[in-house]
């Protein structure tokens, strides 16, 4: 039997507000599948199409969970094969029994013999030969610069971002941005919670706030046409 770890800060953590009860089930069950891979951590199926049957549930669950997770919660790969893999992020982290190896367990063990010492030294020199003067007080440069990243955002940013605002009020264009941010922010600032993607719990914001706005006018719709039946054969003749 194979066993995986499961964080209590589950309970509490902002994946609860970011999926609804079904996609954090769909998504429990990503784990689990990758906990009977070998090796764990990541899983392989045909298609998307072929977890509905094993997971009994609906394709448009498995999606909306795939998309809502990837980046922090899950990535996918296509091999050459057309074969999908769903990996688990954080997974040694989280999940895993058996805590990663230590970076000492991890060091190769090195033998050195004369002849190879001696081809490192020839290799070394051939490098130094080749490695051009630096000009006196001339700055050291790192080997591989890395373009600092940006701050994560907060909702005060996500207002003033004029590129983002065209996306979503060109998604949404029944709701009131500026006000489904207020109330976003302040459902948020409540209790002090913390979110660690104001733009990703926004958005999330956003999708509920418009499905329950679809639902409501349908529920008025239904109503409506329970008053008046005969609404619904407006411009027809009796035959």
């Amino acid at each position: 039997m194979k066993w995986i770890k499961w964080d209590l800060h589950w309970l509490n953590s902002s994946i609860r507000d970011q999926l609804n009860t079904a996609e954090r089930a769909t998504f429990h069950d990503f784990v689990c599948l990758a906990g009977e891979a070998e090796p764990p951590g990541e899983f392989k199926l045909a298609s998307w199409e072929a977890l509905v049957r094993k997971l009994n549930t609906s394709l448009d669950i498995i999606l909306s969970t795939r998309d809502k997770c990837l980046g922090d919660r899950i990535s996918v790969r296509e091999n050459a094969n057309h074969e999908l893999f769903v990996k688990i992020e954080n997974w040694a982290k989280y999940q895993s029994v058996n805590p990663p190896a230590s970076k000492k367990s991890q060091k190769p063990t090195i033998i050195a013999s004369k002849k190879s010492t001696q081809t490192r030294l020839d290799v070394d020199k051939t490098i130094l030969d080749q490695t051009p003067p630096l000009h006196p007080g001339a700055p050291l440069s790192p080997l591989n610069p890395v373009a600092p990243s940006a701050p994560a955002a907060s909702f005060s940013d996500l207002l003033n971002n004029n590129g983002l605002s065209t996306e979503l009020q060109a998604k949404f264009p029944d709701l009131d941005l500026a006000e489904e941010l207020h109330k976003c922010q302040l459902w948020w600032n409540s209790n002090h919670r913390k979110v660690k993607s104001p733009e990703l719990a926004y958005r999330n914001w956003l999708t509920k706030a418009q499905s329950i706005k679809a639902e409501a006018g349908a529920t008025k719709e239904k109503l409506r046409q329970k008053k008046n039946p005969q609404s619904g054969y407006t411009g027809m003749e009796n035959g």
